[in-house]
């Protein structure tokens, strides 16, 4: 077994839906996603955080091979049932962190 297969192994428990993941509806499509409450909190607290991230609900990781696309800043996705607008995106290892912030009308 290499690396990659032990990185996928990892994550294929990280984001078990008998694990850690949670199942989220994201533009009308069931993922398992990861919700990070605390790390939001902190990144806000502490001054450390991305343009975009300050304003934001909702921090969670998703498998970038789950979507068929890679949300943009500013885009407006549905995220369970509620309209956010995309603070900011990373990607590392193949995992998104996304940030989503209220749509101000």
């Amino acid at each position: 077994m290499n690396a990659k297969d032990l990185f996928e192994s990892d994550l294929d428990l990280i984001f078990n839906i008998d694990e850690f993941g949670e199942e989220h509806e994201i533009n009308g499509k069931t993922y398992i996603i990861l919700i990070d409450d605390e790390l939001l909190q902190e990144r806000k607290t502490s001054g450390v955080y991305n343009e975009g991230l300050y304003d934001s609900e909702v921090l969670f990781f998703i498998r970038k091979n789950q979507l068929s696309y890679i949300p943009e800043v500013e885009e407006h996705i549905l995220f369970d049932k509620k309209r956010y607008r995309v603070g900011s995106v990373n990607s590392d290892g193949g995992v998104l962190e996304i940030s989503l912030g209220a749509v101000q009308s």
